[in-house]
Parts: C-alpha cells; sequence; structure tokens
C-alpha cells in the first residue's frame, strides 16, 4: 500500500482507560505512553535513562540553584502557534502550582520558574537537585493559559502526532 504521510490519519485504541488528554493530570503509563507522542518535554531520557535534549536544546546550571534552558528554535504547537519561552515555563509553574495535577510530584523542590527572553526557561531550586533533567521528562509543555478543561477540548502539544478527537473510554 501507500504509504503514510503526514496528512494521513492513524487511528489507535489502547489498552488502557485515558481519562483525560491533559498530560500533567494522571501519573499513569497508560496516560503517559498515549500522550508521549502528542507532547514533549524539555528534556527526555536516551535509552540508558540518561537526560538528553528534546524542546531545549541544552541546559546548563550557573550556580547549584538554578538551571538554565535554551529552547530549540522554531518549534511549533498543533494549532501552528509558536513555541516560546513562557509556554514552557508557564507549564512547569502550573506542575508546580497545581495540586490536582498527578505529575507535579515530578517538579517537587522547585521553588520558582521564569521565562528569560525568547529562547530560556530559567528553574531556581529549594535545594541542588541533581536530578532535575531527568525529572523533566515527566513535565510535558503545554501552551501557556491551559487547563484540564481547554486540553479536553483541544489536546495541543508539539509532538510528532495530534490528537484529531477523543473519547473517554
Amino acid at each position: 500500500g501507500k504509504a503514510a504521510g503526514p496528512d494521513r490519519e492513524l487511528r489507535i485504541a489502547v489498552p488502557y482507560d485515558l481519562s483525560s488528554v491533559d498530560p500533567h493530570a494522571k501519573n499513569g503509563v497508560g496516560a503517559y505512553e498515549v500522550l508521549s507522542s502528542v507532547y514533549e518535554p524539555l528534556v527526555t531520557l536516551d535509552r540508558s535513562m540518561r537526560p538528553v535534549p528534546a524542546l531545549a536544546v541544552s541546559w546548563e546550571t550557573p550556580d547549584p540553584l538554578t538551571w538554565v534552558f535554551r529552547l530549540r528554535p522554531g518549534v511549533r504547537f498543533h494549532d501552528g502557534s509558536p513555541l516560546t519561552s513562557e509556554d514552557a515555563a508557564a507549564s512547569l509553574r502550573r506542575l508546580v502550582s497545581e495540586e490536582h495535577l498527578e505529575m507535579r510530584s515530578y517538579l517537587s523542590g522547585v521553588a520558582e520558574v521564569s521565562a528569560r527572553g525568547e529562547d530560556a526557561v530559567v528553574v531556581r531550586t529549594l535545594r541542588p537537585n541533581a536530578q532535575l533533567a531527568s525529572r523533566l521528562h515527566f513535565a510535558p509543555v503545554v501552551p501557556r493559559g491551559s487547563t484540564t478543561a481547554s486540553l479536553a477540548e483541544r489536546a495541543n502539544g508539539t509532538g510528532p502526532f495530534a490528537v484529531a478527537g477523543w473519547q473517554p473510554s
């Protein structure tokens, strides 16, 4: 048959009860497995579980409590809007501040998150945290202003697959 192209539809059925398309809502294998194709984190993990670039092309720690992540240029959300440092910072702030989000546990110890210019996100921790880059693998980036309700209406990530429709259960 004909090779699949970017405009071809792919339908999937998963053996999980996906209760939300908000990638921050549930901390479970099923939700993560499906939604990691729709949303991307700043940092991901390679086969050896080492942090490698994803939406961030690089990062540095100018002091023991500060991490600066530089964003990959030219990234767009599925709706066509460009990824900005404020989107990435707002995603991490959402995880730190909204107690009902199960994925927030991966950012315990984060004190403050801010955007710096168009291409950098600054994360300040409460104490030195050598695992922060690895933990960001579980913190997908969503557009600033996203809520569980808005993401249910339109899942809007930067990953290789977009959600055209979703029906709970």
